[in-house]
């Protein structure tokens, strides 16, 4: 099967245990799961993980801190709180700048004379 494009869970996955100087047989052997469990995360076969299997995979690549924290709220396929702190400026910068589309939108149609054609 050919190998899908890492993004998500599976890039940040592979990044710890490449970290970790682990190979998957041997996060598989830490974490107590199987080696296919860990090969098909990584290749994004399953897009995220279970609580349990991502618990056990934090445990055994020795998370903490915010990484814990961003290696369980990817995995459970939840925005982590930096995500949707950028997502809520995006959107604010979206709000503004479509509220200075319309006020030009606004402006351009109160000073242009309107036009009569065939209104006689």
């Amino acid at each position: 099967m050919a190998k899908q494009p890492a993004a998500g869970f599976a890039e940040l996955l592979q990044r710890f245990r490449v970290r970790a100087g682990m190979t998957q047989d041997e996060l598989a052997t830490a974490a107590e799961i199987s080696p296919r469990t860990v090969s098909d995360l990584e290749r994004g076969i399953n897009r995220t993980a279970r609580k349990d299997t991502a618990v056990l995979l934090a445990a055994a690549l020795a998370l903490a801190g915010h990484e814990l924290e961003q290696f369980l709220a990817v995995a459970s396929g939840r925005p982590t709180a930096a995500e949707r702190a950028a997502w809520a400026g995006a959107a604010a910068n979206d709000r503004t700048s479509n509220m200075a589309t319309a006020q030009r939108m606004a402006a351009n149609i109160v000073a242009r004379p309107i036009e009569r054609q065939g209104w006689e």
